[in-house]
């Protein structure tokens, strides 16, 4: 049994690397698509979490932690959109796992 979705998610992008090149094209491709995978995980949920959890009534709204929490999501969604700069995906030509994950990661915070 495999369990977390990371583990999962890089299990079935292996399934068939010939065919969807999921993580990547090349060991440097791959290397790229963990770091991502790492950044939604270590930086950017935890800074989405304080803010939603208040914004959806789970959590008392303090001004002052979720006024903080906001910029530190605008600065996090520039790092994101910095990266994507004249491209279409975050690694390679072609989409891979770390816009699947960034993306699910996103969509799920919203």
């Amino acid at each position: 049994m495999i369990f977390e979705v990371e583990a999962i998610s890089k299990h079935l992008a292996r399934m068939k690397p010939d065919v969807h090149k999921l993580m990547g094209k090349s060991a440097f491709d791959e290397a790229k698509i963990n770091e991502w995978i790492a950044w939604a995980q270590c930086e950017w949920l935890p800074a989405i979490h304080p803010p939603l959890l208040a914004i959806y009534g789970l959590k008392p709204i303090k001004q002052g932690p979720y006024t903080d929490s906001i910029k530190e999501m605008k600065r996090l969604a520039k790092v994101l959109d910095d990266n994507l700069k004249g491209k279409q995906w975050l690694v390679g030509d072609t989409i891979t796992l770390a816009d699947l994950y960034v993306g699910a990661c996103s969509a799920a915070s919203f």
